[in-house]
């Protein structure tokens, strides 16, 4: 494995933020492709510094649960980060919600505090009256147009000063987030994740192929998809350009007009025309998830470059991965060896290691992984063996100690 990143942060959050800051400067972290807005390594310390003073000015604090409704812009990383400084707790809400979706979350999640951007108080048909939830004064709107009783997130962000806030109690254990995943059945379940979670999710990642240069983030930043792909930017210095939304029928149009060396491709990018400007590329490496096995040579061949499989479960973060160098193992349809601080075992029903070649469900152990389900004790105790976190996935693993995904337990 090619190493890329710096030393893995023991600190939190906030220290590799300060860290990137002091690396890269005033290189750019930060381009919106939709708007042309920019932001550099300096400039986004700062702007997490202003904001985490905001936010502890309207009674924001160490281990308060914020839930964050905010699409692809600087403003959803700078929360983050702000409260990550403050040792709260962020909890990610997927914008394409319904009002009993939102519902859910805030209730189940006990968020005390909402920061929504506007367009999603119009499109879900509420005003700070009508988030009984929340108090008027700890909704926080993002965008241009004041609410009524409302706080809005520039006005407050702008008039905070940019001095040093945190807590002692942050430490890399500190709950960060919690992730709601739906899983495969009944209501979502919050995964209980904390800043060293995503420190060693952005590390892994970081270090799982040829250090890129522009990544290309189309992915949520509500999800983990999205938020690895800039933690790996704050590792790395790469420059993020990020989209709004993902769009299938612009997207070889966006890799050429921003020189993207890194991003993810699907079965349905692996089959899109060729693009003229596709040539002009030089492109890292290209992450997949259950790519057609047919399809993993002729992507390889079109980009010119390693097309590599990655595995994981929200609970887990990175979990496996494919190495850069196996070439040889293109389209065989493997998900690769256990990333760093990985520990990976296939069990039988009793839980007894099966021989290579056998299937059985994949047990996963290491640094980081998800402390438990927010609110749920039973489904909590269930999903771990001692510190053995049960994947429901069936695995198989072949003599070379490559691990091929196989169904679902359930």
């Amino acid at each position: 494995m090619e190493t890329a990143a710096d030393e893995v942060n023991d600190q939190g959050l906030s220290a590799l933020v300060d860290r990137a800051a002091e690396r890269f400067g005033d290189q750019p972290l930060w381009y919106s492709i939709d708007d042309d807005v920019m932001l550099g390594f300096e400039q986004f310390r700062y702007q997490t510094l202003k904001c985490a003073q905001a936010l502890r000015n309207l009674g924001v604090g160490y281990g308060v649960p914020v839930a964050v409704m905010l699409p692809n812009a600087p403003a959803y990383v700078i929360t983050w980060m702000a409260l990550a400084r403050l040792g709260a707790v962020m909890i990610p809400v997927n914008t394409r919600s319904t009002r009993r979706e939102l519902d859910y979350v805030l209730r189940d999640s006990q968020s005390k505090f909402l920061v929504i951007d506007v367009a999603y108080l119009d499109s879900l048909a509420l005003d700070p009256d009508a988030v009984s939830i929340i108090e008027p004064s700890h909704v926080i709107v993002h965008g241009d147009r004041d609410m009524r009783g409302a706080v809005s997130w520039e006005k407050a962000v702008t008039a905070a000063a940019a001095n040093p806030v945190g807590d002692a109690r942050v430490v890399p254990g500190t709950l960060m987030s919690v992730q709601y995943t739906s899983g495969s059945t009944g209501f979502p379940k919050g995964c209980l994740l904390t800043q060293d979670y995503w420190i060693v999710l952005g590390y892994a990642r970081a270090n799982q192929g040829p250090p890129p240069t522009r990544v290309l983030i189309d992915k949520p930043l509500s999800y983990m998809g999205g938020m690895w792909r800039f933690l790996v930017c704050l590792y790395l210095g790469c420059t993020a350009f990020v989209a709004r939304q993902f769009s299938l029928s612009t997207l070889q149009q966006r890799l050429v007009d921003h020189r993207i060396d890194f991003f993810s491709a699907t079965d349905a990018v692996a089959k899109l025309p060729e693009h003229a400007g596709i040539a002009s590329l030089t492109v890292a490496w290209i992450s997949i998830s259950g790519l057609s096995k047919e399809l993993h040579k002729a992507l390889e061949a079109k980009f010119k470059a390693p097309v590599r499989e990655l595995y994981g479960l929200t609970e887990t973060g990175a979990t496996l991965y494919m190495p850069t160098d196996a070439a040889d193992m293109s389209g065989s349809g493997s998900c690769g060896i256990p990333a760093p601080f990985r520990e990976c075992r296939i069990v039988d029903a009793e839980g007894r290691d099966v021989r290579r070649g056998e299937i059985g469900e994949l047990w996963v152990r290491g640094r980081g992984i998800l402390l438990g389900y927010h609110n749920q004790p039973e489904a909590s105790r269930a999903a771990f063996v001692g510190d053995w976190f049960r994947t429901g996935d069936l695995f198989k693993q072949d003599e070379a100690g490559y691990f091929y995904i196989q169904g679902r337990i359930k």
